[in-house]
């Protein structure tokens, strides 16, 4: 799954989200989904209903290719680490939105959604530990996506993934992984 969809069925409720994964990616019938939640299979359906209505009406409308997501990637990574400010903001929407994971302990990054082209680009071009900092930048695929991938130059860990979620041919989202309990599985992946 990508990493827009998992974010995008982070936005459901609870029950929504457990209707909606039992359903569509298990394929269980609502009976049995029911008898799980304890709701009718009535109830099932229509909460299974308004969690499909939602995640399409979030879903981006004209995705790009692999070909072009992987490109805007790489776009988006050489306007940033050359600072063009101006290349970066016509890769942006007008209403982007940039979300951070931290888990509190990366310094400077926002602690709630930054919304706008302009307060994105500036926080993103502003910030000296994406295009200066200690890190090796590459672009790689997590959960079938190009992303950003920051290594750490000295122990060439992953520290940060960068991902885009993108429609129209402009950035849409970004989202970024800073957490370092939650890049761990990521790392262990590439250890011996």
């Amino acid at each position: 799954m990508s990493v827009a969809f998992l974010v995008l069925l982070e936005q459901l409720s609870p029950l929504e989200h457990a209707v909606f994964v039992l359903h569509e990616l298990f394929d269980y019938d609502y009976a049995e989904i029911g008898r799980i939640v304890e709701r009718t299979p009535a109830a099932c359906r229509q909460l299974g209903s308004r969690a499909r209505e939602h995640l399409e009406r979030q879903r981006p409308r004209f995705p790009p290719t692999p070909e072009a997501h992987r490109e805007l990637v790489a776009r988006f990574a050489r306007s940033v680490g050359s600072g063009d400010l101006r290349g970066l903001i016509d890769l942006l929407a007008e209403d982007v939105v940039l979300d951070a994971d931290s888990g509190g302990r990366f310094p400077g990054a926002v602690l709630g959604p930054l919304r706008g082209r302009e307060a994105v680009a500036g926080f993103v071009a502003s910030t000296p530990r994406l295009p200066a900092g200690p890190f090796n930048a590459a672009i790689g695929d997590i959960n079938g996506e190009p992303a950003l991938l920051l290594r750490d130059r000295t122990e060439a860990a992953i520290r940060v993934v960068i991902t885009l979620e993108i429609d129209g041919g402009v950035v849409r989202a970004i989202r970024a992984m800073a957490n370092p309990d939650k890049l761990r599985w990521l790392n262990a992946r590439r250890d011996p």
